[in-house]
């Protein structure tokens, strides 16, 4: 189940840019190397991710994040940001019964057991970062010691609350650290740790960056959206 198109966040969105990007277009980017490496993905037809805005950033223009396959012990990130014009396509995150396939064997039960779970809710559960860029470049991202991080679309917040607690339930049995966000009905995000935690604000990650709201505000993000959906 794929994540909403129209959530009105870039966050996590799969990017392709047009493979006439040139290095120019290419902007905010730490070194030549970096640019290069930006160029040979995009030739290579795979997508970068969509970030929240830093400074630098042309306000016009789309940040983006790029993990390159992990070098001896390092793992090479990069960011950038380039003109909307050179945007191909957009698309949702991955959804995690697309990358089932290339998670290790560890992984596997409580994975299928999530998508069960979310699938029987009716919820959209993407996936992100190792698990996203194995399946994209398959070139050793995942370990013996990766997260999965799961990125997950309550609609509503009894839904929510259910999914925290079905996380709560599989980390106990997971061999593995389960990671990841909740997206709230405006588009943003909030680490399901936090939003399942006592404190009284957190951190949202927006597309323009992280803010700290209240936590009765984060819940009531959903109260609101319904309210919205039914005015005439």
């Amino acid at each position: 189940m794929m994540l909403p198109t129209d959530s009105g966040t870039r966050r996590h969105s799969r990017i392709w840019l047009e493979t006439t990007l040139e290095v120019p277009e290419i902007g905010n980017c730490p070194d030549a190397r970096a640019v290069q490496a930006v160029l040979d993905w995009v030739n290579a037809g795979r997508p970068l991710v969509g970030r929240s805005r830093m400074a630098g950033d042309a306000l016009t223009g789309m940040p983006l994040g790029l993990a390159l396959p992990p070098v001896a012990g390092t793992r090479p990130r990069i960011a950038c940001c380039v003109p909307m014009t050179a945007v191909q396509r957009v698309a949702p995150p991955l959804s995690l019964g697309e990358v089932l396939p290339v998670l290790p064997m560890s992984m596997q039960p409580v994975a299928r057991e999530l998508v069960h779970y979310a699938t029987g809710m009716g919820m959209p559960l993407g996936v992100y970062g190792s698990a996203f860029w194995q399946h994209t470049a398959g070139d050793g991202y995942l370990h013996a010691d990766s997260d999965l991080d799961l990125l997950a679309a309550p609609c509503d917040g009894i839904q929510a609350c259910q999914w925290l607690a079905q996380l709560v339930h599989c980390e106990t049995v997971a061999p593995f650290r389960l990671d990841g966000e909740i997206r709230l009905p405006d588009g943003a995000t909030v680490n399901w740790r936090e939003l399942a935690g006592e404190a009284s604000r957190l951190l949202v990650r927006t597309d323009a960056g992280p803010v700290l709201r209240s936590r009765a505000e984060v819940w009531a993000t959903w109260d609101t959206a319904a309210q919205a959906e039914l005015r005439p």
